[in-house]
C-alpha cells in the first residue's frame, strides 16, 4: 500500500476517478492485450535503460523467474536464430515471438480437435467458420449459431486494427491462447447478473454472506482493528457484519475484541465507513450484528448515531405488519437492519437474558490476558507466550514470537542452517521424507554435524526457539502418530483452543515474586504448587515491566481467593444485562433469543426471533440426528453461526454442513485465507455477487433430509468427467521452479465428497501439460455441490505447497474445452494463471451405479457399445448448467446453455421400454457387435430438431431390431 496526498479535493476526486477507470479498463481488456502488457512488464524490468535489448543471459534468468527452466543457452539460440540477434542481444519483438513459440510448441500436442486436424499444416489459419463450428460442436455455445456474433467476438478478442476484416481468423497459437483465456472460462458469466425475480422470498430462504469479528485484520488477540476491514468486507459483497462495542471515552463506544491486545477504533468512524461502502457492490440489505458490552448511557448514544449517520437507510419499522414471515431482499433494498437484544413490549429498561450463555472459554470473558515470557529449559532463553487468566486457571499458548522469519527462506534454507544441538529434550518433529512423527531422544553428548540436505539422515522440526530447522537423524526415533496427538478435550475447553500449550490451576498455587529476577529477565514471578510438587512443576513467568508484573500478580491473587465468586459474578452480569429503550426500538426483525428446540414447528415460533450459535453448539444440531429439525427451524427463522472462541488464530470452520441445514448467516473470518473462506467466495459468486443466494427449492421440501441422499425427490444425480490438459502462468513458490500437480475435489453433502489428483509435472510452471486422464465424480445432490481445483507444488522434500485454487458451484459450469482462471488463497485473481480442462456433465444413473446419458437407459446402452467399438472411453454427452442449481440458477429455464434447452425435446420424443432392454442387457455386446453408431459422431444436441432426432434414432434401432428381434416401442 502507498498513501498519496493531493493539493485539493477536486484533484483528489480526479485522481480517484482516473485510477478507477484505469483499473476497470485493465480488467476488461481482452487476453491478448493483457499478455502484451505482461510481456512488456517482464522485458522492461530487465531493460531498465529502455534500449530495446537484453542479453541472452538476462533472458534465461527472466524465464526462470516466470517458472520456466531453460536447459542451456543453445536451447535459446535455436529458438532465436542468429540472423535475428543484434550483437547477441534480444529485442522486445524477438522476446514476444519467443514467448509465443515456447507456449505453442509445448502445448500444441494436447489432443484438441481443431488443432489435431491442422497439426501437419502449421501455417494454416483458423477461419471464422472453423471457429464457429468448434464453438457449436465442442463448446455447445448456442449463440455461435449467429455468424455475426462470432465475427464480433473474434474482432473484439483480437483488438487488431489490421485484422478488422469481414472474415477474421486466428493463427493456431492464438487459438490455443484463446482456450486458456478468461473469454473461454468454465464459469457461466450469465450468472454474474442479479436475478431480481429470485429476490422475492423471505430472508430465511437465502444464504447471506456473513462476517465474524469484521473489524479485525488478523488474529483474535493482538491484531489491528481497522476501518479498511469493514470496507473490504462490504466491497466483497458481505451483507452481515459484526460490531463488537465496548464503553469508550467521551461517552461513545469503541470497537475491538474485548479484553485482548487488539487495537480499538471509534464507533462513529465505523458507521461512516459502513455508510460509504454499504451499497457499492450490492443493493440488498445489510444486517449489523451488534455485540453490545456498553452501559445504558453509551447505548443511547449508539442509537442516536445509528439514526444520524444512516438516516433513511436505517430500517425503523416493519415492512408489513400483517406478514407471517420475514420480508424479502427486494422489500429491504438499500436498508440497514440492526441485530441486537430487544426489550419486551411496554418496558423502559429490563434485565434481558443473554442469547449466548456465559462461557469461560470465550477470551472476551477472561479476567486478564496478554504476552508474558517463559524460559526454555535447554538454552535458557525467554520466549513470548500468550497468557489468559480465567476465574480458576491460567492458560498459556505455544510461542508467539512475531519474528518467525520468511517462510520461503525457511523452505530453501541452505545446509549451513543445521543448528548445533545441546542435550536434546523430548520434542516432537516430523520426518521430511515420510512425514512420520518422531521425538528427540535423550543423549549424553553434544553433537554438531553438517550433512547434505538431500541425505536421508536429515529430519525437519522445532527445537527450543528454533522453527523448522534440520536435525541429525541419530537424535530422533519413530513413534506412533497417536502419541503426538494433542489432548483434544483440553484444547476445546480452553480459551486458547489449538494454540494451548499448558494450563495451571491457580487456586492450588502460591504466587512468589522474585525480586532478583532470573537469568536475563528482571521482572519474574513463579506459580508454586501448594499441596505437593507432584501437583506440577514450578512455573517461572517473566513480565516486560514492573507495572505489568504487579498487575498480573494482583489479578492472579484475586482469582485464588474468589474463584467461585468470580465465576458466579460473570454469570450474573450476563443475566442482569440492561438494554436502552432507544436502541431496542431499532430492532425490527433480527431479535436474538436463546434457542428453544421445542418451539420448532409450533405456533410459538416467531419469525422475528433468531438465535446465534458458536460452531461447537451448532454441531449438536447439524448432524444426522437433528439436521432435518434444524432445517425446519431455518425455513422460518434466521440463525447465525460463528467460529468458536478458541480460534485465536482466526481460522474458520467448515461452512458446508451449516449451509446444507439451512443456516443463513454462516459467519466466517474474512481476513483468513483458508479453504472455508474460498468455499464462501465460491457460493457468493452466484446471483451477481449480491451477497444473497436463494437456497435450492429441495431445502423447502418437508421430506428432505440434509444427510440422506434417498430424500432427494426430483433431483437427478450427475457424473462429472474432467480431464486436465495443461496450465499456464502458475505462480512460483520460493526461488525454485515449481513441479505442479492438480487436485480436483467435489465438496458438498457428505455423500458427494470426493477427491482425485494428477501426477506432478517436473520443473515447469509456465506451460506444463498432463496426459489425458478422465477423473469421474458421481454427484447425487448437484444443487449443493462445488467443484474445486487446487494447484500444489511438490518440493525436493516431497512436501506439498499451495500455489493456486479455483472453486465453483458445479451447477453453474460450462462444458467442453474450458479455461479455469486461477486465484490465490484470498480468492484474488492471479495474472494470466489458468488451467485448460475438458469437462463433461452427464445426467442420470443406472441402478448398478453406472451413470446414464440424457437419452435414458436405451441411449446409455447404445452409447456404451459405440464407445467400446471405437475405443473411446470419454463421455459422449455434455451439458451446461443444471436446472436445480443454487441461487439464481434455480428455475433458470430456457436459458442458452441450460439443461432444458439442450435435452428437453429429445427426452420428450424418445422413450424406450427400459424393462425390455434390461431383460436383454446380458446379450447386448453380442447383439450390437456389428452395429455402426456413426450418428453419435455427428449429432449436435442443440441444433437437433425433434423430427430429425427421432428419425436418426429410429434408423439406428431398426438395424438393432433386425439383428436381435427385440420388440421396442418408439413414441
Amino acid at each position: 500500500e502507498s498513501d498519496q496526498q493531493s493539493t485539493s479535493d477536486e484533484e483528489m476526486v480526479m485522481w480517484v476517478k482516473g485510477l478507477t477507470w484505469l483499473v476497470s479498463d485493465t480488467l476488461r481488456s481482452p487476453t491478448p492485450l493483457q499478455i502484451e502488457r505482461w510481456l512488456r512488464k517482464q522485458f522492461y524490468a530487465v531493460d531498465r535503460s529502455r534500449e530495446d535489448r537484453i542479453s541472452c543471459k538476462d533472458l534465461k534468468s527472466m524465464l526462470c523467474q516466470v517458472n520456466y527452466r531453460v536447459p542451456n543457452m543453445r536451447f535459446l539460440r535455436e529458438k532465436l536464430p542468429d540472423g535475428e540477434l543484434r550483437n547477441g542481444d534480444v529485442s522486445y519483438s524477438h522476446f514476444a515471438q519467443l514467448y509465443r513459440s515456447l507456449m505453442f510448441d509445448a502445448q500444441k500436442s494436447m489432443e484438441i480437435p481443431l488443432l489435431q486436424r491442422l497439426i501437419e499444416r502449421p501455417e494454416q489459419k483458423i477461419s471464422l467458420e472453423d471457429f464457429q463450428n468448434f464453438l457449436i460442436e465442442h463448446q455447445k455455445e448456442l449463440w455461435a449459431t449467429d455468424n455475426n456474433k462470432v465475427q464480433e467476438f473474434m474482432l473484439h478478442y483480437l483488438k487488431d486494427p489490421l485484422r478488422e476484416i469481414e472474415q477474421p481468423y486466428f493463427h493456431q497459437d492464438e487459438f490455443l491462447t484463446y482456450l486458456f483465456s478468461k473469454e473461454n472460462t468454465i464459469w457461466d458469466v450469465q450468472l454474474d447478473q442479479v436475478r431480481p425475480e429470485d429476490m422475492n422470498n423471505p430472508l430465511s430462504h437465502y444464504w447471506i454472506s456473513s462476517s465474524h469479528n469484521t473489524y479485525l485484520t488478523g488474529d483474535q488477540f493482538s491484531s489491528e482493528s481497522s476501518l479498511e476491514a469493514y470496507a473490504r468486507c462490504l466491497r466483497m459483497g458481505c451483507r452481515c457484519i459484526e460490531l463488537d462495542c465496548w464503553d469508550g471515552p467521551d461517552g461513545m463506544p469503541v470497537i475491538y475484541h474485548g479484553h485482548t491486545l487488539t487495537t480499538k477504533i471509534k464507533f462513529n468512524d465505523v458507521l461512516s465507513t459502513i455508510k460509504e461502502h454499504a451499497f457499492v457492490t450490492s443493493d440488498y440489505p445489510i444486517i449489523l450484528s451488534i455485540e453490545d458490552h456498553c452501559s445504558i448511557v453509551q447505548q443511547r448514544n449508539m442509537a442516536t448515531y445509528f439514526k444520524k449517520v444512516f438516516g433513511e437507510m436505517l430500517l425503523t419499522k416493519a415492512v408489513d405488519i400483517s406478514a407471517d414471515g420475514l420480508p424479502s431482499p427486494n422489500q429491504l433494498k438499500r436498508k440497514i437492519l440492526i441485530k441486537h437484544k430487544k426489550l419486551a413490549e411496554g418496558s423502559a429498561y429490563e434485565e434481558v437474558s443473554s442469547s449466548t450463555p456465559y462461557s469461560e472459554n470465550d477470551i472476551s470473558n477472561s479476567i486478564k490476558n496478554g504476552i508474558l515470557y517463559l524460559e526454555d529449559p535447554i538454552n535458557h532463553e525467554w520466549y513470548p507466550h500468550f497468557f489468559v487468566l480465567t476465574s480458576n486457571k491460567i492458560y498459556y499458548s505455544e510461542e508467539t514470537s512475531s519474528n518467525q522469519g520468511n517462510e520461503d527462506e525457511e523452505e530453501h534454507r541452505e545446509p549451513e542452517s543445521l543448528i548445533s544441538l545441546p542435550k536434546p529434550v523430548f520434542t516432537c518433529v516430523r520426518c521430511f521424507v515420510c512425514s512420520v512423527l518422531i521425538w528427540f531422544t535423550e543423549t549424553t553428548r553434544s553433537l554438531k554435524v553438517t550433512v547434505c540436505l538431500c541425505s536421508p539422515l536429515r529430519w525437519k522440526g522445532d527445537y527450543g526457539g528454533k522453527k523448522q530447522l534440520w536435525f541429525p537423524a541419530n537424535y530422533v526415533e519413530e513413534i506412533s502418530p497417536t502419541a503426538a496427538e494433542p489432548d483434544r478435550s483440553a484444547t476445546e475447553n480452553s480459551p486458547l483452543g489449538d494454540l494451548l500449550r499448558g494450563s495451571v490451576d491457580v487456586s492450588s498455587c502460591q504466587i512468589v515474586v522474585r525480586p532478583e529476577g532470573k537469568g536475563s529477565r528482571q521482572f519474574v514471578f513463579s506459580l508454586v504448587p501448594v499441596a505437593s510438587p507432584r501437583t506440577g512443576p514450578v512455573l517461572d513467568i517473566a513480565a516486560s515491566s514492573q507495572e505489568e508484573l504487579k498487575d498480573w500478580v494482583m489479578k492472579i491473587r484475586e482469582v485464588t481467593m474468589t474463584s467461585e465468586a468470580k465465576l458466579e459474578e460473570g454469570k450474573m452480569m450476563e443475566r442482569r444485562k440492561k438494554i436502552a429503550l432507544e436502541l431496542s426500538d431499532l430492532v425490527i426483525y433480527c431479535r436474538p433469543v436463546p434457542f428453544d428446540e421445542d418451539k420448532i414447528g409450533t405456533e410459538r415460533a416467531c419469525f422475528r426471533d433468531m438465535s446465534s450459535f458458536p460452531e461447537t453448539k451448532a454441531e449438536k444440531y447439524v448432524n444426522r440426528i437433528k439436521g432435518k429439525k434444524f432445517l425446519q427451524y431455518n425455513r422460518l427463522q434466521l440463525s447465525r453461526i460463528y467460529p468458536r472462541g478458541q480460534r485465536l488464530d482466526s481460522s474458520n470452520y467448515d461452512p458446508l454442513p451449516m449451509w446444507l441445514c439451512g443456516s443463513q448467516l454462516v459467519a466466517l473470518n474474512f481476513q483468513t485465507a483458508d479453504k472455508p473462506m474460498q468455499m464462501n467466495q465460491a457460493l457468493f459468486m452466484l446471483n451477481g455477487r449480491s451477497g444473497y443466494v436463494l437456497q435450492p427449492s429441495i431445502m423447502r421440501d418437508d421430506t428432505f433430509d440434509p444427510f440422506d441422499r434417498h430424500s432427494l425427490r426430483g433431483v437427478e444425480p450427475i457424473t462429472v468427467c474432467i480431464e486436465v490438459l495443461g496450465a499456464r502462468h502458475l505462480p512460483k513458490h520460493g526461488r525454485g521452479i515449481v513441479c505442479p500437480l492438480i487436485e480436483i475435489e467435489v465438496c458438498g453433502a457428505e455423500y458427494d465428497n470426493a477427491k482425485q489428483r494428477t501426477d506432478s509435472e517436473a520443473d515447469n510452471g509456465l506451460n506444463p501439460t498432463w496426459p489425458r486422464k478422465p477423473f469421474r465424480f458421481t454427484v447425487c445432490n448437484p444443487s449443493f455441490a462445488f467443484l474445486r481445483f487446487v494447484v500444489y507444488e511438490i518440493d525436493m522434500f516431497n512436501d506439498q505447497n499451495f500455489l493456486a485454487q479455483a472453486t465453483f458451484p458445479i451447477s453453474c459450469l460450462k462444458t467442453g474445452y474450458r479455461s479455469v482462471p486461477l486465484k490465490n488463497s484470498y480468492s484474488e485473481d492471479l495474472e494470466l494463471a489458468s488451467l485448460l480442462v475438458h469437462m463433461d456433465i452427464v445426467r442420470g444413473r443406472h441402478e448398478n451405479g453406472e451413470m446414464l446419458s440424457p437419452f435414458s437407459a436405451a441411449g446409455a446402452i447404445a452409447m456404451q457399445v459405440g464407445r467400446e467399438r471405437t475405443g473411446d472411453t470419454s463421455s459422449v454427452s455434455s451439458t451446461s448448467p443444471l436446472p436445480s442449481s443454487p441461487g439464481q440458477a434455480l428455475g433458470y429455464h430456457g436459458r442458452e446453455g441450460s439443461f432444458e434447452a439442450r435435452y428437453q425435446s429429445p427426452l420428450e420424443d424418445f422413450r424406450v421400454s427400459q424393462e425390455t432392454l434390461l431383460d436383454h442387457e446380458s446379450r447386448r455386446y453380442a447383439c450390437f457387435k456389428d452395429v455402426q453408431f456413426t450418428f453419435l459422431r455427428h449429432l449436435t444436441f442443440e441444433s437437433a430438431q425433434k423430427k430429425s432426432f427421432c428419425t436418426c434414432v429410429s434408423k439406428l434401432f431398426s438395424e438393432v431390431l433386425t439383428r436381435t428381434a427385440v420388440s421396442i416401442k418408439m413414441s
